[in-house]
């Protein structure tokens, strides 16, 4: 309980004065507080203010006369000199051709190069799609547009089977309630399909 450097209030100690709003003595201790600040010291620099040589603006803020003077007058040591590539600069809606031209170019060389157009890594480039490619019996590989459409049909008429699903599923118990599950679904869609086609 002691010795251990202070004591860490609880929720119970620090709600037993609730949050209440500042009273008028406050506001205007903090409204004196920002003025001083605010007439002592220069917002720009951060400076005290050198009370022989200040300006002010429109709004009654006070600045040194130098701060301002080194806002205006460009200087020699600006941090800023780096500028973005010229090439990295596109237009937002492009209407003309030569804008067109311009943007399909960029794209293509950012393509080559494996970006986006925000200048990002390209994600799909990388990725190998699951359907994509399959190998048949020799061991030659099969796009998905190579296959014939009779075996797009069949695949696609053959809902999974039971045993795929479940063989997925590592608890037992899981895997055989999904196996029955998946059953009456069956046998609710063979009655469904037999009540359509007698009618």
């Amino acid at each position: 309980m002691g010795n251990d450097g202070g004591s860490i209030p609880t929720r119970r100690e620090l709600v037993k004065e609730a949050a209440r709003a500042p009273t008028v003595s406050e506001l205007k201790a903090t409204a004196l507080e920002n003025l001083s600040h605010a007439w002592t010291h220069d917002p720009l620099t951060l400076e005290p203010l050198d009370m022989e040589n200040v300006v002010s603006d429109w709004r009654g803020r006070l600045y040194n006369y130098e701060s301002i003077l080194k806002g205006l007058v460009p200087g020699g040591d600006d941090k800023d000199d780096t500028a973005a590539p010229s090439n990295d600069i596109i237009p937002i809606l492009p209407t003309e051709k030569s804008d067109l031209d311009f943007l399909s170019s960029r794209i293509e060389q950012l393509r080559a190069r494996g970006l986006t157009h925000s200048l990002k890594k390209d994600k799909s480039s990388s990725k190998k799609k699951r359907k994509a490619e399959e190998t048949d019996g020799n061991g030659e590989v099969k796009t998905a547009k190579m296959r014939e459409p009779r075996q797009e049909q069949e695949m696609a008429s053959k809902p999974p089977s039971q045993s795929d699903i479940t063989s997925r599923i590592n608890n037992a118990a899981t895997a055989s309630l999904t196996a029955k599950v998946l059953a009456e679904q069956e046998e609710r869609n063979k009655r469904r399909k037999l009540a359509a086609t007698a009618k």
